[in-house]
């Protein structure tokens, strides 16, 4: 369970709060020194002494005007929340998921820790994962420096299967995990069911769109990302660049751990198998409310009441 805000900037507004009450209190006092001119004083304090004696907290609500001023803070506070996008998350059950499978296709997915490499290994997971969760709808995406859609949303196995085993590495420098986020959450938006990403790399981010501007964009649209580590801690060998590249998990747990979803390290193919199939039986998805229209709402009916109490109660006779 967490509270988040889309628009963060307007929280500055509650530094309006103090300077109401201030003008709650100056105005009062004026208020109290007009009615002492033009009034009988002797017999209005009687009636205050005695009002103090018989019921003293009402009479501080009373004479202070605590109440207007309680109902105008609490009014101002739902307000600043409300035109903050104040929305709060939560994990519920959600037994049918439709999937995206992320696939890292960047040079790093030929490193050798895994055989014969990271991607034909991920590619063999993947394969046996859609035929588990048939006949859920399932999309597919690759990215490197940039993303590619392979196949839109389909339920059909042979389309899933056959997309997979055409996916092949691409020349195109950097990783790009926030994009790849971003394009998969933009491709569920056509699921009927839940939403999950299932997004398989080595983990290193190094160009695009950064992972935690990603991480807020799939909460925003209640979508778990499942983060697939492919690869070994200790590191594989790409002997066309003639380099050691290693896994990144911290980045990976973060994604999977802010949207709801689960982190696996997959150092070969019963690995990966295992991860995939933990994420079949998955049944929980982040369920986000919005509750600036419920604020707002709130903010207004206390305007309404306000506007009585003055009007009858807390009225002040000129």
């Amino acid at each position: 369970m967490a509270f988040e805000f889309t628009n963060p900037q307007y929280l500055w507004f509650f530094l309006s709060i103090p300077f109401l009450i201030i003008v709650h209190f100056v105005s009062l006092r004026s208020s109290s020194q007009k009615a002492i001119e033009f009034a009988n004083f002797e017999a209005l304090a009687k009636i205050r002494r005695r009002m103090e004696k018989e019921q003293p907290l009402l009479s501080i609500f009373q004479y202070k005007n605590l109440v207007p001023l309680a109902v105008r803070v609490t009014s101002l506070t739902c307000l600043v929340l409300a035109v903050s996008g104040l929305i709060y998350s939560y994990s519920g059950e959600a037994p049918n998921f439709d999937f995206v499978l992320a696939i890292d296709i960047s040079s790093s997915m030929l490193s050798e820790d895994l055989q014969p490499n990271r991607l034909e290994a991920a590619k063999e997971a993947a394969g046996a994962f859609q035929k588990l969760v048939s006949p859920a709808s399932i999309g597919l995406v690759t990215f490197s420096g940039t993303s590619f859609i392979e196949l839109d949303m389909t339920d059909s196995e042979a389309e899933v299967g056959n997309a997979i085993q055409r996916i092949a590495i691409r020349n195109i420098g950097g990783t790009d995990l926030g994009g790849a986020i971003i394009t998969s959450v933009n491709l569920l938006s056509q699921a009927k069911n839940a939403k999950a990403v299932i997004l398989l790399t080595d983990g290193q981010s190094n160009i695009g769109v950064g992972p935690n501007d990603a991480i807020s964009y799939a909460s925003q649209k209640d979508v778990v990302v499942h983060t697939i580590g492919v690869g070994t801690l200790e590191g594989g060998f790409f002997r066309d660049l003639n380099v050691t590249t290693k896994l990144d998990e911290e980045t990976l747990k973060e994604i999977a751990e802010q949207t709801g979803g689960l982190y696996f390290r997959g150092q070969d193919i019963p690995e990966l198998n295992t991860a995939f199939s933990q994420i079949a039986d998955f049944t929980r998805k982040t369920i986000t409310l919005p509750l600036a229209p419920a604020l707002l709402l709130i903010a207004i009916l206390l305007w309404v009441f306000d506007w009585l109490l003055i009007s009858t109660r807390f009225r002040i006779i000129p």
